[in-house]
């Protein structure tokens, strides 16, 4: 049997809340059992699994379940391992498949199996790899929580940030005993789904780990759901058990007393070694065992036709968890419960009347549709059916319908109170009151599978609305409210959704509605020019001419505007006959120079600048230099707003700069002449040589010569490498140079070929003090060393 103690690990999903009651002392729970993850959503729990170790070359993992004796007992269990990674010790991958349009809301990853404290990798039993749907690389993860024999990661971001939600998920590195009989192991990976148009379910996950022990149990009750009060009372239970052993009777889970069972379980034997969903063995994996010997990962459709498990109207049931035989742990369990309320698919969609055009125009047409389908199980009240209409559009009188799913379509009256539907003006909003048993104030019932279709049509309007908003577009959902039948305190709004198409999804979303931006006018606006322009250049919206002030009858187009302050309005006629103008100020100006070039004094060799401000477009620059009473020339490439003039020489003194500024109308200005002061370089500088060589051809390279200029005081000392000074000097030339250097000799003898110390403090005639010097842009040292090579 699987784990030290022959346990028996289950992993379940529920719903709702727990309440447990233990029946036998013998029955523990190690870890209590906490609530994962509860949604109620249209859509469905399924499992992604497989097991991780298994017999080799066995007859029993051909056992189609609930037949077969083989189990771990009777066989060395061997490490699964399909991939051919170097990476991996062991290694097995299953699908997933979810309907099309679906989306996962939660996906944790639980894998687990015997261990001891022999288990080689122990310590890394909380790691596990895992490779998704298209991936080509593995994922290193560790475990969010970890009880005795089991682990757990949520992968809920992983999961739905991949490309590719369906297909392969491989695991590998599950950290179980192998090599030796009676041990188990395998891995989970809990998916709970959203499909619209699937029943609405309450879907819960837990997890905890409980230990049953033999001819003991735990029962406890889930509650939280409400079972339809007529009709068929659908429900799913699922579960993960290690140590299913196919051969062992006894174990059980039951609902309401009745056992739960389907075509691979016997009711007597729940956990008995398989992967199945519906009652069929899941082949959607590899290696796709139908006996996995010692590892369980069900979910069962549950039999409740003559309503053994759950009648109508329930709203709690009784579980229980029971073993005759052996011992096993549980540590998941899943439950899905259809849910007793209307739900509904709220989709729209639109058509422009004008089947030429694929933006709307102002005074052109739109139809707009909504389809609403109750996908719930019982009823709806209440159902009020509610639409805005945007600033921008305006009601099309008459163009009210609705269609209830017979095919045909009804007129309805726009006055409030006449028949169901109603357009009230001063909310600029239509409104029906849909279903069955409506009335003037209150909408009807729509039944499950119910389908109603309602449209109307509107217009964009020719001017009065703020194209600022949303240029180019406008978005809007509408609005369905609703209540419940059966679960009378329910009370639900649901937006509209963009409708299915060939090939798409439901989608999410507002009605978003292009529009030509061109068809409304923009606000009223003004020019600057600084030069004549064509009309054409002023890049008007399409369709506009402009016109004088004066020009009311828009009778004289204009092709030329003078750079003089006037106004002019712009007009156009739409194709459907809409009128639209605004209003344009042309203000004349002149291009100006708003900041003058100022004067610069720099140190021989460094850079000036000088630079010029102005305001007006298209404004042209050319700086020239001043050769000597006022004969001015251009200097070559210097046509930007800012001159640079580089490593400028002492030469340079007293030179005098400008700029002309001019623009294509014949505009031109001249700048201030600005002088430019180019003064001596006061700046000091010292360099250290790191090697001499007495007896060298080159005179300068036979003495220790230290290299330096506009020094006020300065002190060098050489030592040798016992620390013990061998010569010094502070003495200065005139123009502030070193006036000594060493030969080389100590005492008046040659000194050995060897390394020696230099320090050195200098202080230039600035002021300032030598910081040392730099070698390999190491930071600047007064102390060094010199090599005296013989």
């Amino acid at each position: 049997m699987c784990l030290v103690m022959r346990i028996k690990c289950f992993v379940w999903v529920l719903l709702a809340s727990l309440l447990f009651q233990f029946f036998s002392a013998e029955a523990q729970i190690a870890n209590p059992f906490k609530l994962r993850y509860h949604a109620e959503q249209n859509g469905g729990i399924v499992y992604v699994s497989n097991s991780i170790v298994s017999c080799e070359n066995c007859d029993a993992v051909n056992e189609v379940p609930p037949a077969g004796k083989g189990y771990n007992n009777l066989y060395e269990m061997r490490f699964i391992d399909v991939d051919s990674s170097p990476e991996t010790f062991n290694s097995s991958s299953a699908d997933l498949n979810l309907p099309d349009c679906s989306s996962v809301t939660f996906a944790g990853l639980y894998w687990g199996g015997s261990l001891s404290a022999a288990t080689p990798r122990l310590k890394e039993r909380n790691k596990i790899k895992l490779k998704l749907p298209a991936s080509d690389a593995y994922l290193d993860l560790e475990a969010d929580e970890v009880w005795k024999d089991q682990c757990f990661k949520d992968i809920t971001s992983l999961v739905t940030s991949n490309a590719h939600v369906n297909g392969t998920f491989f695991t590998a590195n599950v950290v179980v005993d192998a090599g030796v009989t009676n041990v188990c192991g395998g891995w989970t990976i809990v998916v709970v789904y959203k499909q619209e148009l699937m029943p609405l379910r309450n879907l819960s996950v837990f997890d905890g780990l409980a230990q049953i022990t033999v001819n003991s149990g735990q029962s406890f009750n889930i509650s939280g759901f409400s079972t339809p009060p007529v009709g068929p009372v659908d429900m799913e239970f699922g579960f993960v058990a290690y140590e299913g052993d196919r051969n062992v009777a006894g174990d059980y889970l039951a609902i309401n007393e009745k056992k739960i069972f389907d075509n691979a379980h016997a009711a007597n034997n729940t956990f008995n070694s398989s992967i199945t969903h519906h009652g069929s063995v899941v082949s959607t994996r590899n290696p796709a065992y139908n006996n996995t010997l010692g590892y369980d990962a069900s979910i069962i459709r549950l039999n409740n036709k003559d309503y053994q498990y759950l009648g109508n109207g329930a709203t709690v049931a009784p579980i229980v968890l029971r073993s005759n035989e052996e011992w096993y742990s549980v540590g998941v369990l899943t439950a899905a419960i259809d849910v007793y309320n209307p739900s509904f698919v709220f989709s729209h969609q639109y058509r422009l009347l004008n089947p030429a055009d694929t933006t709307l125009k102002a005074g052109e047409g739109i139809e707009l549709e909504y389809d609403l389908k109750n996908t719930g199980n019982d009823k709806s009240t209440a159902t009020v059916f509610s639409d805005a209409i945007p600033d921008i559009m305006e009601y099309v009188p008459g163009s009210l319908m609705i269609n209830d799913g017979s095919g045909s379509w009804t007129a309805l009256s726009e006055t409030e109170g006449d028949d169901q539907g109603e357009y009230l003006e001063e909310e600029k909003r239509v409104r029906v009151h849909v279903g069955t048993g409506y009335n003037t104030i209150q909408g009807g019932s729509v039944m499950p599978g119910g389908i109603v279709k309602i449209r109307y049509r509107a217009r964009m309007r020719c001017e009065g609305f703020d194209t600022r908003r949303s240029p180019g577009a406008f978005s809007k959902n509408a609005v369905l409210q609703y209540a419940g039948n059966f679960n009378a305190g329910l009370r639900a709004e649901v937006l509209s959704a963009p409708a299915a198409s060939s090939g798409h999804c439901i989608g999410r979303g507002p009605m978003v509605i292009p529009y030509e931006v061109s068809s409304a006018p923009p606000e009223d606006n003004s020019l600057t020019l600084y030069c004549p322009v064509n009309v054409a250049d002023l890049d008007l919206p399409e369709g506009y001419s402009l016109y004088r002030e004066e020009d009311v009858g828009f009778e004289y187009p204009l092709t030329m505007v003078k750079a003089e302050t006037a106004n002019y309005k712009a007009h156009r006629v739409c194709p459907t006959g809409c009128e639209l103008s605004f209003n344009i100020r042309v203000n004349g100006a002149s291009i100006a120079i708003t900041a003058q070039p100022a004067p610069r004094k720099i140190v021989e060799g460094k850079s000036a600048e000088f630079s010029v401000a102005t305001s007006g477009p298209d404004v042209k620059y050319q700086w020239q230099e001043d050769r000597g009473h006022d004969s001015w020339v251009d200097i070559p490439g210097a046509t930007d707003r800012v001159l640079t003039l580089r490593n400028v020489p002492l030469s340079k003194n007293r030179s005098r700069y400008r700029a002309l500024v001019s623009n294509p109308c014949g505009q031109e200005l001249v700048s201030y002449a600005v002088l430019l002061n180019v003064v001596e370089s006061e700046e000091g500088t010292l360099f250290v040589p790191n090697a001499f060589k007495p007896n060298s051809a080159v005179d300068e390279l036979t003495r220790f010569v230290v290299k330096g200029r506009k020094m006020s005081r300065w002190q060098m000392r050489v030592y040798n490498k016992w620390d013990q000074l061998i010569w010094e000097t502070n003495r200065l030339n005139p123009d502030g140079s070193p006036a000594e250097a060493w030969d080389g000799k100590i005492g008046g003898q040659d000194a050995p070929q060897d390394i020696y110390l230099w320090a050195i403090s200098a202080v230039f005639c600035d002021g300032s003090e030598w910081q040392g010097m730099s070698f390999n842009q190491a930071p600047p040292k007064k102390t060094g060393i010199v090599y005296l090579i013989r």
